[in-house]
């Protein structure tokens, strides 16, 4: 067999980072399309929020006031 010379690695180099390329956008497309962009987790402090009304642990009146609380950052 022929070993590879230095071309050989660095075109092996060059298609291994073309497809993790393509494969970081691939990633990027469905996490768009699945609306998973992190910018609001479930954690978030809104999401609490709607949560502790939801489960009835507060009331309209106490969720609108915490609400314009975190709105006013």
């Amino acid at each position: 067999m022929m070993m590879m010379g230095g071309m050989g690695i660095l075109n092996m180099i060059f298609w291994i980072l073309i497809l993790g390329l393509l494969i970081y956008g691939v990633y990027l497309l469905i996490e768009k399309a699945t609306g998973k962009s992190g910018k609001e987790s479930s954690d978030s402090p809104a999401n609490i929020l709607k949560g502790r009304l939801a489960r009835g642990d507060i009331s309209e009146e106490e969720y609108e006031r915490l609400k314009s609380v975190l709105n006013k950052d």
